[in-house]
């Protein structure tokens, strides 16, 4: 069973779904590599995240005691990050290259209780589900997917405190990453402060959940909650990432780039709650897959997931 897996299985779910926002200019992370081969000299030393946290509480005033981070999708700022091991010859070229481009992934969480300060610990997963690396020398040749590195499930401290009007939400990243390249043993560390803001008022948002990884040749839930109660609700899906697509039928903007109808519209229960069943094709083996619900005048966050 994957780690991810695992923390979704003790993730109790709670009542009330908050979409943070994570502020990339606050969200810098120093990330180091080191390998079996040598020192890897990293560039740019830092990157900063953005993308969004699903989190489930137990308030919707701000006196939260007990969550949960559901789903947080995160991307790179820049896309482009690149590594190499030097030559301990001046003169010859470096023992190995990496060229990583549009990173993106998924954080979760095990359920956490809030003290009165704001204070909170839990156990955090990160998954890579999208992006390409390019390697060459010791590493081996040509490019591969990054989606399915995978860290262990890694203690974390953190606060979820009222600012204003706002929940904020405050977590010190410090988890690593083991790969294996062609014999070689890459060792990542990120390690750096999120921060991220969601607004007390918007309590109840409308969220979509899927799985990762996809199973070729298998069926995979995709479900929503917070929708309009008896309303119609569209599955979109994306094979090539984020942009920004008008859909002028539902009065709104797709984060999907040439999105398409992933599944028949479906209509949310009383609750406003619902769920697609895809059969996942062959094809989509060794590909990331980008999905948005949307429903008139409202979207979910983006769930990036990917086929092995």
């Amino acid at each position: 069973m994957s780690p991810l897996l695992i923390l979704l299985l003790l993730s109790a779910p709670q009542n009330v779904d908050y979409v943070f926002g994570i502020d990339d200019q606050a969200s810098v992370i120093d990330w180091s590599v080191d390998t079996s081969a040598g020192a890897v000299n990293e560039s740019p030393d830092t990157f900063r995240l953005a993308g969004t946290i699903t989190m489930q509480v137990d308030s919707d005033t701000g006196n939260v005691t007990l969550g949960v981070m559901s789903d947080a999708y995160w991307l790179t700022i820049p896309d482009h990050l690149s590594g190499v091991i030097p030559n301990p010859i001046p003169f010859l070229p470096p023992l190995a290259t990496f060229d990583i481009r549009g990173m993106e992934g998924r954080l979760s969480s095990t359920t956490f209780t809030v003290d009165a300060m704001g204070n909170f610990s839990t156990d955090v997963v990160m998954l890579v589900t999208a992006g390409t690396n390019t390697l060459g020398g010791l590493f081996g040749s040509g490019t591969e997917p990054l989606a399915g590195m995978v860290s262990d499930p890694t203690p974390i401290v953190g606060t979820l405190t009222v600012s204003g009007t706002q929940l904020h939400l405050f977590v010190d990243l410090d988890l690593t990453i083991v790969d294996d390249l062609n014999g070689v043993t890459v060792t990542t560390t990120l390690r750096g402060p999120i921060h991220a803001y969601a607004e007390i008022a918007e309590a109840d948002a409308f969220v979509l959940e899927g799985p990762a990884p996809l199973v070729p040749g298998q069926s995979a839930t995709f479900s929503f909650r917070n929708a309009t109660p008896m309303g119609a609700v569209y599955l979109a899906a994306s094979l090539t990432g984020r942009g920004q697509t008008p859909i002028s039928q539902l009065g709104v903007t797709s984060s999907l780039d040439s999105p398409l109808l992933a599944a028949p519209p479906t209509t949310a229960d009383a609750s406003g709650s619902g769920s697609w069943s895809l059969a996942v094709p062959p094809s989509l083996s060794g590909r990331s897959a980008w999905l948005q619900a949307l429903e008139y005048g409202a979207t979910t966050p983006i769930v990036v997931t990917y086929a092995p």
